[in-house]
């Protein structure tokens, strides 16, 4: 592809998921737009250095399932509900 195409493309993705996920008061639907977002940005590190988008790739796997992980033991589904979960499992929230 070509790399300017790709770098357009790139930019449209991180801005485009960023915004969306600013009016969301799901934490899945913000997790959603926030890997739209982080697609844009290993996009345009992938025009200059694939192998750090690899890393990149792993990180942002990790941290999210890791996410997942702590929404799934504490039952949050809102943001609402995840303010209210620090008194049952202060450690847990405190991580995220």
């Amino acid at each position: 592809l070509n790399p300017t195409l790709l770098t357009t493309m790139a930019i449209a993705s991180a801005a485009l998921g960023g915004w969306m996920g600013l009016n969301q008061t799901q934490i899945r639907k913000i997790l959603a737009f926030s890997s739209i977002s982080h697609l844009g940005w290993m996009t345009i590190i992938l025009i200059h250095n694939p192998k750090l988008t690899l890393m990149t790739f792993y990180l942002y796997s990790i941290m999210t399932a890791a996410i997942f992980l702590t929404l799934n033991t504490t039952k949050s589904l809102k943001l609402s509900t995840m303010m209210t979960s620090w008194t049952k499992t202060p450690t847990l929230n405190a991580s995220l």
